[in-house]
């Protein structure tokens, strides 16, 4: 990686997340949390898809800077995320997403369908996510 904020991610996850239709705040919530895993020795969205696969905890505040606008210091992007992700229609992305009692921190684990599309292949095609302009994003009001 060229940056800290950035992370490689599959061809297959970028259409999947495209063609999904997701509100800002899911996009940035799921973005934050394969960048953590991307950070993070021993950790990886593909090895999410085995069935072995552990739920992952972290830091609300962690995921909060990572992909929320400058400035943000409360975890209204993770809550406005769950809902949106929680609603009828909406493809499923995590087995396992759960604030703890107080907010502070953020279980997750992703789907076995969603992680399985972060295998790589010599020839598969990525991008480069770069989450600082996650953050500077907009929505309409």
């Amino acid at each position: 990686m060229s940056k800290p904020s950035e992370y490689q991610c599959n061809e297959k996850i970028v259409i999947f997340l495209e063609e999904a239709k997701l509100s800002l705040a899911a996009l940035r919530l799921i973005h934050a949390c394969c960048h953590y895993l991307d950070q993070k020795r021993g950790l990886s969205l593909a090895a999410m898809s085995l069935s072995y696969a552990k739920d992952c905890t972290v830091q609300s505040s962690v995921l909060v800077r990572t992909t929320a606008s400058p400035g943000t210091n409360d975890n209204d992007m993770i809550s406005n995320a769950i809902r949106d992700l929680a609603e009828p229609g909406v493809r499923k992305i995590f087995e396992v997403l759960e604030p703890s009692k107080n907010g502070r921190k953020l279980t997750f684990r992703f789907a076995a369908g969603f992680a399985s599309g972060g295998l790589m292949h010599k020839k598969d095609k990525f991008a480069m996510v770069d989450t600082a302009i996650l953050a500077a994003l907009r929505s309409p009001m």
